[in-house]
């Protein structure tokens, strides 16, 4: 089993997308892609290059962790070939997600509870944080849940005229549906995703 994916061994967290405006600070699951279409940053580089430069307007999407690791999920059944897809594919929670989504889920809470392997369970304070940022360092968080209002609050308030392109807005499935339901209803997993992302709680909490 590799670890070249967990967070202390992780290279990208130090990576950011940019243009001659604006740096995002890239979150899986976040809306990333949609932002980045938007403002056209194309460039992805590393963020410790641009550290000290402030005119740089600096980006981040902040998502509710509880309905992000669902995502998260929902992400990793599909066996991208641009992460740890072995490690994925060989683990029980995989091989079960077809016949029982609900105990698949459970046991991939249970996985990753130690193991954070692939980019897209890694925190979101991770992502932050490793750059050596707090929220407060960020020029615009903007929320998942109310994006396109916060995308256009920032944009009038810079005086540009952007209309966001979230293409990848989440799509209601019978796989997600139950997973929803089930974390609705499960105190004990809702507590274990609670402990397994307490620092990204403290940040939604920051933001809603």
């Amino acid at each position: 089993m590799k670890n070249e994916w967990l967070p202390e061994n992780f290279p990208r967290f130090d990576l950011c997308f940019l243009n001659e405006k604006f740096i995002l600070i890239n979150i899986p699951k976040n809306a990333s892609t949609s932002i980045r279409n938007t403002l056209s940053l194309h460039r992805r580089e590393p963020f410790s290059n641009y550290t000290k430069n402030s005119e740089y307007k600096k980006i981040v999407v902040i998502r509710d962790p509880m309905r992000r690791v669902i995502s998260s999920y929902m992400e990793l059944i599909k066996l991208r070939k641009d992460g740890p897809y072995l490690e994925t594919s060989g683990s029980e929670w995989f091989k079960l997600h077809q016949k029982d989504s609900e105990k698949s889920f459970k046991l991939f809470i249970d996985y990753i509870e130690n193991r954070l392997y692939d980019a897209h369970v890694h925190t979101q304070y991770d992502y932050i944080n490793k750059k050596g940022l707090d929220l407060e360092d960020i020029d615009y968080v903007l929320s998942f849940e109310y994006l396109k209002r916060d995308f256009n609050n920032m944009c009038d308030d810079l005086g540009i005229n952007k209309e966001l392109q979230w293409t990848n807005m989440s799509k209601s499935n019978v796989i997600k549906n139950k997973i929803k339901k089930l974390v609705e209803e499960d105190e004990v997993l809702q507590n274990k995703i609670k402990k397994i992302y307490y620092n990204d709680f403290l940040l939604y909490k920051k933001v809603k």
